[in-house]
């Protein structure tokens, strides 16, 4: 009844001087916020009786648990403001609702209830509000559903700052680059440093055992002829005996 203590004194009065049933309807009417004052998922309250079910699980739950609430966004327009959704995305979301509150009505979980009420407008209600009023998707204006009035309308997009809250500025993101590409230079000049340290090494290392198979090779050479001479030297002792017995035999 917080809609009609804010009406003026005028108003009270000529609602008070209409018969019973008019008036009724329309304090009724005003109490509601007039049309459109349930926002974007009771927009669609209609659809497979959402806001009759949604008072009903309600109901269950204070009863079941004894809370004076049943969840921290009631049924209304004031738990969505300044969100907004495509047609598609209320005839998803819409659909999901209504398939979560059947499970919960079947398997009596109410538990369940809140946590999918207060996760459908803490996470899901904002992301598909994100997804409609963000760049790319969005540029300057877009037609899509006012949560808060719940009626269609060309919404403003967001700005960058509201989709991206945790994106840098151009600075930072400029500052951030120089860093990097100082990184990649300092990382790739102590590569190019190691990898010539490395050449010049296995240049050593390929000089020395070269060296070292060119004084193998001439110390075998250098040792063939003693060897020959040897040889050669036992031969003449042969043949000197050979003919010495010779000799020894013609006497």
């Amino acid at each position: 009844m917080g809609s009609l203590a804010s009406l003026p004194w005028g108003l009270l009065s000529v609602l008070i001087s209409l018969p019973l049933a008019p008036a009724a309807v329309l304090i009724l009417f005003l109490a509601s916020g007039g049309p459109g004052a349930d926002g974007c998922i009771p927009c669609g309250g209609h659809f497979k009786n959402l806001r009759i079910r949604y008072a009903h699980l309600c109901a269950q739950y204070r009863k079941r648990y004894g809370r004076a609430n049943c969840t921290k966004y009631p049924w209304g327009r004031e738990s969505v403001h300044e969100l907004a959704l495509d047609q598609l995305s209320l005839d998803l979301l819409m659909e999901k609702t209504h398939r979560v509150f059947r499970v919960i009505e079947i398997n009596q979980s109410l538990a369940d209830f809140p946590k999918y009420w207060d996760w459908l407008h803490e996470v899901k209600m904002p992301e598909r509000s994100r997804e409609v009023l963000c760049p790319p998707a969005c540029q300057g204006f877009i037609t899509a559903f006012n949560c808060s009035t719940c009626r269609k309308v060309d919404v403003a997009c967001w700005d960058l700052r509201t989709c991206y809250p945790d994106r840098k500025g151009l600075q930072s993101t400029f500052r951030l680059l120089g860093s990097m590409a100082s990184s990649c230079l300092f990382l790739g000049l102590v590569s190019c440093a190691l990898e010539c340290k490395n050449a010049r090494e296995s240049a050593a290392s390929a000089q020395r055992k070269q060296g070292e198979v060119q004084e193998t090779s001439s110390g075998m050479v250098s040792e063939g002829p003693p060897i020959v001479e040897a040889v050669g030297v036992e031969c003449d002792d042969s043949a000197v005996a050979n003919r010495a017995r010779g000799l020894s035999d013609n006497r």
